[in-house]
């Protein structure tokens, strides 16, 4: 069986143009179907990798765990010139050519014998594109941007993080033996805590496919407490084992273990969504209790206490005369109007004036305003920004936000977040919540 994800085929991106194509592990000529351009490649060898891999342990198994303990709660984060990018901590496909632009350039930086800063960033940007590729289910791009950055880099931790993603590719496309293949010289047991998730989450991932539920339990442990996992893999390793103890009979743990690792509906339903053939935990993901969204009435109710005072005494002075339940029915129609224009106009420019059909974006932050008004306790703020939408050039537009300080500060450095924009007034601008 021969896939895209296959170990006995190699898939790059041209030096040239970008474009994947298909390169002989012997190393020689690949000639771009894309642009033309030849590349010169190297011949694939994994023969130390593989030989350590097989090597046995070097450590007790007892210190090497006290080891990866003390490692789990230190996440792997981007570089700080790479955070733009991330919207909700993923790569938006709007913002794809940028990053695969920037991507060219850092590969050429370490051909040519690049720092380990430079090493880092390139690791980053093809975690960051391969993402997205997945979710736009563009396998070919995804595997030649793995396997292109796989080649080039020195660090083992790097190393081994992609090919445990090219094993769990090839798993989740039926290709088992390539799944092994590409696993095969991740070391089993190694003292980081990256290259160990690496390794015992794509196994767990492989007898998942396979239907053996004691070895993913075995592998994973039947808490998340039991085995240390990276932070960076700890929500895939929560719904494989959250489905393994499913399958085993046990939806209640299941539900429990999820709840355990903290892994709420919406987050496992992302797992799910990226691993979409695999049907993972059909019963125990709405198990459980995901937060329900906050309602902001603290607004509403401050424009009404001042609205009303304000409308009834306009109504009085306009009509001296009338009685009172005239003057409070008027009052009420006149504070009614006003709430509604501020709303509208002034304070929420949102996704009530984009609409539910809003066309989805990506907005770079430019500049932040903070106002004076609070919503439900958070800081109402005026982003300028550069609005990138499908088939358009980029534009600049504001909108209005309600924001922690949090996340004030996030937008203050330069973020990138998502965004709703009307289709036919692209001038208006709503934030999408959480992003």
């Amino acid at each position: 069986m021969t896939t895209v994800h296959s170990h006995d085929i190699r898939v790059l991106l041209c030096n040239h143009c970008g474009a994947p194509l298909d390169a002989p592990t012997t190393g020689g000529t690949a000639t771009c179907s894309y642009c033309g351009a030849a590349n010169v490649v190297t011949v694939r060898d994994e023969r130390a990798e593989l030989a350590a891999a097989q090597s046995g342990p070097q450590l007790d198994e007892a210190v090497r765990f006290d080891r990866l303990r003390n490692q789990a709660s230190a996440p792997m984060e981007p570089p700080a010139s790479l955070r733009s990018y991330l919207v909700a901590g993923k790569l938006p496909h709007q913002y794809v050519d940028h990053a695969l632009a920037e991507w060219r350039q850092t590969r050429d930086e370490v051909q040519a014998g690049g720092d380990y800063p430079s090493q880092e960033r390139l690791y980053f940007l093809a975690v960051l594109l391969a993402g997205s590729f997945l979710r736009q289910r563009d396998e070919q791009r995804r595997r030649g941007v793995i396997e292109s950055t796989l080649e080039l880099l020195p660090s083992a931790r790097h190393r081994q993080m992609l090919r445990g993603m090219l094993s769990r590719d090839a798993a989740r496309a039926g290709d088992l033996q390539a799944a092994e293949d590409w696993l095969a010289p991740i070391e089993p047991y190694s003292d980081d805590i990256y290259v160990d998730s690496s390794y015992r989450i794509s196994k767990a991932y492989l007898a998942t496919v396979r239907g053996d539920w004691d070895q993913v339990v075995g592998l994973l442990g039947s808490s998340p407490e039991e085995r240390p996992v990276a932070v960076t893999l700890a929500d895939l390793a929560a719904v494989l084992r959250a489905n393994a103890i499913e399958r085993q009979g046990n939806v209640a743990a299941a539900a429990a273990s999820l709840r355990a690792a903290g892994v709420d509906e919406s987050t496992a339903n992302e797992v799910r969504s990226d691993h979409d053939g695999l049907a993972f935990c059909p019963k125990s993901v709405a198990a459980p209790h995901s937060q329900e969204p906050r309602k902001d009435t603290s607004l509403g109710a401050y424009v009404f206490f001042l609205g009303l005072p304000g409308g009834l005494a306009v109504t009085a002075y306009l009509f001296p005369e009338a009685r009172l339940p005239l003057l409070a029915i008027a009052g009420g129609a006149l504070s009614l109007v006003a709430i509604v224009i501020i709303l509208y106009f002034v304070v929420l420019p949102g996704p009530t004036r984009v609409g539910g059909k809003g066309l989805d974006g990506v907005a770079h932050v430019l500049d932040v305003r903070r106002m004076k008004v609070r919503v439900d306790g958070d800081r109402l703020v005026d982003v300028r920004c550069r609005v990138f939408l499908d088939d358009r050039e980029p534009y600049e537009a504001q909108f209005k936000a309600a924001a922690s300080e949090d996340e004030i500060s996030r937008l203050e450095s330069g973020a990138s977040v998502a965004v709703k924009v009307h289709p036919d007034r692209p001038e208006r601008v709503a934030h999408v919540k959480g992003s």
